[in-house]
């Protein structure tokens, strides 16, 4: 395997990871509204 397709991967996982957590974020606001 590449060494820059592994690495766009991580890239990519972490990018996923926060967007998750942004989201988590977002809902957990939206119910105390």
């Amino acid at each position: 395997m590449n060494i820059f397709i592994s690495a766009r991967i991580i890239v990519y996982y972490n990018l996923l990871k926060i967007l998750i957590i942004i989201i988590a974020i977002i809902i957990k606001i939206s119910e105390k509204l």
